[in-house]
């Protein structure tokens, strides 16, 4: 299934994807919190330069931000996961101390 975004289209259930989102179910989080944390995901990289385009027109960034235990780290997991399976050759997180973002 894919999304399409201003002509761009957005691989949503590809191998990378679907190994964390299997991850985070035995964590024993529901299905409509994994749908949920797949379209922020989504959204993420619907907002970031396109990896096989070229070179962007201006430059992009972003932040995740959110309450204590509001699901950051789920949704930077899945947004990584979603990047690689849509040919992204290079995702960096910066972060704290954080182990699971390592």
């Amino acid at each position: 299934m894919t999304k399409e975004i201003s002509e761009r289209v957005i691989y949503r259930d590809g191998l990378h994807t679907a190994e964390v989102l299997n991850a985070l179910s035995l964590k024993r989080i529901d299905v409509d919190s994994l749908s949920e944390l797949k379209e922020k995901a989504v959204e993420i990289l619907a907002q970031s330069v396109d990896p096989i385009a070229g070179v962007p027109e201006k430059p992009s960034d972003g932040l995740v931000y959110g309450l204590v235990q509001s699901g950051k780290t789920s949704v930077i997991q899945v947004a990584a996961a979603m990047a690689a399976d849509n040919k992204f050759q290079c995702i960096l997180v910066l972060t704290s101390y954080i182990d699971i973002l390592y």
